[in-house]
């Protein structure tokens, strides 16, 4: 279940990064620019994959999960160590 929701929020933030990346640089083809300044050669531009765009929204994702699984861990530590140190419930 921890796993599952650490893994839920990393591919949602991939989505967001993915999303984000997309609208505000999306993928271009490379292509040759002609210089502004006359007399000078054009300038070439890689463009933009989306291999660019994929790359770092799997990285974001993997980031976002190793930073998570900690602090899960230690919220569902101090759940179980609270919960552990109350007398149990009794029926009358």
């Amino acid at each position: 279940m921890l796993i599952a929701c650490v893994m839920g929020l990393s591919l949602a933030m991939a989505a967001i990064t993915l999303t984000i990346g997309y609208l505000t640089n999306p993928p271009r083809p490379a292509r040759w620019v002609p210089n502004p300044r006359p007399g000078r050669s054009p300038y070439y531009d890689r463009g933009r994959s989306w291999t660019d765009l994929l790359c770092r929204a799997a990285l974001v994702g993997l980031a976002s999960m190793f930073f998570l699984i900690p602090g899960i861990l230690l919220l569902a530590f101090v759940g179980g160590a609270s919960s552990a140190a109350k007398p149990p419930h009794t029926h009358h």
